[in-house]
């Protein structure tokens, strides 16, 4: 679910978006960013993911995403972004983790542009 919003977020700015082949170490997905001939590499890594029974615990679902935007002819970061999202306190049971993904992704995407 963060890979597609994250390819989603992207495609609404660039023509070719390729998703890598499988969960990768970095220096091992920079290379294959750079024999696909990509220009840009987007790592995403999940780093909180809670999704909570907010109607009646009161608690409300979240999220924290990091996104690193890699050049892979160095290997640099050109960019590295924290995004994190919260559900409302109050639904009825509409809201979870993945349902919040595209806004913030989509937000962070159009900044870069």
């Amino acid at each position: 679910m963060t890979l597609q919003a994250v390819e989603s977020a992207f495609k609404r700015h660039i023509v070719r978006v390729e998703r890598g082949s499988a969960v990768q170490a970095r220096e091992v997905a920079v290379g294959e960013a750079l024999a696909r001939g990509c220009s840009h590499l987007v790592i995403p890594e999940i780093l909180h993911w809670e999704d909570r029974a907010t109607e009646w615990s009161g608690k409300r679902d979240s999220i924290e995403v990091r996104l690193s935007l890699i050049d892979p002819a160095t290997g640099a970061a050109l960019d590295v972004a924290t995004l994190a999202a919260k559900s409302k306190w109050f639904t009825f049971g509409g809201d979870h983790p993945q349902e919040l993904l595209p806004q913030f992704v989509g937000e962070y995407v159009d900044s870069l542009f």
